[in-house]
């Protein structure tokens, strides 16, 4: 499973913030967490090493800069830090000095930050079902990133899943409020994504 998500890590940056709950998750003592760890570093190094570092070089010095604009003024980015972003954005009419993009961008990403360490907080101090807890994760995953487009939204198919089991097997007002949203998350997105792949040429 770590093998998997440092793969998945590689593919696309944000899976990276579910590899603490595969490192750390039902280990037995550290020497499993260490043994876990080990592996999560030497499929790392084994990737950069089968690409090449000039790659991972080239998307840090010319991919990131990309991804940073696509948090400004893009309806598809759906991601908390990109709320944040544009929300200030909106004060300069979304034209922004390079300080006060690199002042917000800042703020933007510790927003992203806080909302996954919170929880992981959230995660560790209870004592819930596994799968209510990695459902959290993976929807703290998804709006936690500086971006979130409209396919990423997939992710929360198994939330949505373990939410309308939950309901369905002890119904309450709150419960219904959270599958409903969940559902929403995962259909209006999707359904858009469609729409405009239907109006293409």
């Amino acid at each position: 499973a770590c093998a998997l998500a440092t793969l998945a890590a590689t593919l696309k940056i944000f899976p990276v913030l579910m590899l603490p709950w595969f490192v750390f998750y039902s280990a037995n003592g550290w020497r499993e967490i260490l043994r876990r760890i080990v592996i999560v570093g030497t499929v790392s190094l084994l990737i950069v090493a089968t690409t090449g570092w000039a790659l991972w070089q080239g998307f840090i010095e010319f991919g990131l800069p990309i991804i940073s604009k696509g948090t400004i003024n893009q309806w598809g980015n759906q991601s908390l830090p990109s709320l944040v972003l544009n929300i200030a954005a909106t004060r300069w009419d979304f034209e922004l000095s390079q300080d006060a993009l690199r002042m917000w961008w800042l703020m933007a990403s510790a927003t992203g930050a806080v909302s996954i360490l919170t929880s992981y907080l959230l995660v560790w101090a209870t004592n819930g079902e596994a799968r209510v807890k990695f459902s959290v994760l993976l929807f703290a995953m998804v709006v936690s990133g500086t971006t979130a487009w409209t396919h990423y939204f997939v992710f929360l198919i198994w939330p949505a899943i373990v939410a309308v089991d939950l309901t369905l097997r002890n119904p309450s007002h709150g419960r219904l409020v959270v599958t409903r949203l969940m559902i929403g998350l995962l259909v209006i997105p999707v359904g858009n994504l469609l729409a405009s792949m239907l109006r293409e040429p």
